[in-house]
């Protein structure tokens, strides 16, 4: 039988025991799984996509023409180049999303009132400003809330200490800014393990368990970190093993990122996981230099990867139907780019971002937001998304605070005083 040694050979008993000094959050724990199946009017899965660096919107999701900008303001491209589709607009590096407009959300001139890569990655992973490393990620709070399935929620990609949440699972933290691609995956090293060793394993882990003592907050989130792994390997004993597919162009960045993606894509297939967040590079769209060049290799990258694993979502279903009727979908970057273009060809940094959305819960085929002639943020109606005089102006709390509402929580429980955002739910 594998013991306790076996374990941290394999990496978990370090995961498990690294969840024990983080500070738990009031509703984490088996008990707030509940019992039922989730209800139709509510996703069983949220996917979070974070684009590290910092997305240009103007390339992507919030194009302008020369008429709507300052002149110093930076629009590489013609006017003919923006693609309009439903009831958005599309810049050219977005372009090939088109075919996806219908399902598409775009929310624009987001406030996230930080310029700062380490605060950026906390905000938009908890979805709320001022947010600290000990205040938990988003993907705990739904995670607590799942119905069956193994784990509160898997982290892909080329993650960071930044990146850490309490009930994370997946991916090892890269050691600082290293470029070197994503780090070992505990996915990876139990991907060829027999069916008779993972029985084994969670037998270990059950004995693990019955030997820890003491109390308190520590022990808890030791406790329901360890059942959460012995559910899993129960479950990984009669699911088919992942299978990565050739989604690239031939690139190892395309590769890496496709992986996550089909990760994510089979993880929910097999009803694995409530949540799941995908980091895409260590600072790939952090473009101080040559901006419109190096947004476009990765934007490419990640148009190409996103339109397969939406396209798989269509295709593959569950005992709860087709992943793209149960699945949520959240894409977003840490700070946004300044409008001017700086000596090297680059952009620097601006405290607002864009995000968009995929998900029968979103009004799709809409943008929303409004921005000025510098991209500033501009005051908006709640109920239309559009310009108001005098409206609200959008900040990252509001997008927690409606994703909160959605899993049908009340956010003010959790911290969140963000406004309902009635123009972005679905009719």
């Amino acid at each position: 039988m594998l013991n306790r040694r076996d374990l941290f050979k394999l990496g978990l008993g370090t995961w498990i025991m690294s969840q024990g000094v983080r500070i738990p959050f009031a509703g984490a724990g088996s008990g707030a799984q509940g019992t039922s199946r989730p209800q139709a009017s509510k996703p069983r899965y949220y996917v979070f996509v974070f684009l590290a660096g910092g997305l240009d919107a103007v390339l992507s999701v919030d194009p302008k023409t020369r008429s709507q900008v300052e002149s110093w303001a930076d629009v590489p491209y013609r006017s003919s180049e923006i693609v309009t589709a439903a009831n958005l607009h599309l810049g050219p590096q977005f372009a090939k999303l088109a075919k996806w407009a219908p399902q598409m959300s775009i929310v624009n001139g987001v406030q996230v009132f930080t310029a700062n890569h380490k605060y950026g990655t906390w905000q938009s992973h908890r979805l709320k400003t001022f947010a600290v490393e000990a205040v938990p990620p988003i993907t705990d709070i739904l995670g607590a809330q799942r119905d069956g399935q193994p784990l509160s929620t898997i982290t892909l990609g080329n993650v960071l200490n930044d990146d850490y949440g309490h009930n994370w699972f997946g991916s090892g933290t890269s050691q600082g800014f290293s470029y070197g691609g994503p780090p070992p995956s505990l996915f990876d090293e139990i991907d060829g393990v027999a069916p008779a060793d993972l029985e084994k394993m969670a037998a270990a882990l059950r004995v693990n368990r019955k030997q820890l003592s003491g109390g308190g907050a520590t022990t808890a989130r030791a406790l329901e970190n360890i059942d959460q792994v012995i559910a899993l390997f129960d479950r990984l004993q009669h699911t088919k093993a992942f299978a990565e597919e050739d989604w690239g162009d031939g690139s190892k960045d395309r590769e890496e990122m496709a992986k996550g993606f089909q990760r994510m894509a089979w993880a929910l297939e097999n009803d694995l996981t409530k949540c799941a967040y995908l980091r895409l590079g260590i600072a790939d769209w952090d473009t101080h230099f040559q901006n419109k060049m190096r947004q476009g290799k990765w934007n490419s990258d990640l148009v190409a990867c996103l339109d397969r694993f939406l396209t798989a979502l269509a295709n593959r279903k569950n005992a709860h139907g087709t992943l793209a009727s149960n699945t949520a979908i959240v894409m977003v970057s840490d700070v946004g780019r300044f409008p001017k273009v700086n000596p090297h060809d680059g952009k620097d940094h601006f405290p607002e971002v864009p995000f968009a959305f995929f998900g029968p819960w979103f009004r799709g085929g809409h943008a929303y937001g409004s921005t000025g002639r510098v991209m500033e943020s501009r005051p908006i109606s709640l109920a239309t998304g559009a310009a108001e005089k005098g409206g609200h102006m959008l900040r990252i709390d509001d997008i927690g605070a409606h994703m909160l509402r959605l899993e049908g929580l009340k956010p003010e429980l959790y911290g969140y005083q963000g406004e309902r955002l009635q123009f972005l739910e679905a009719s």
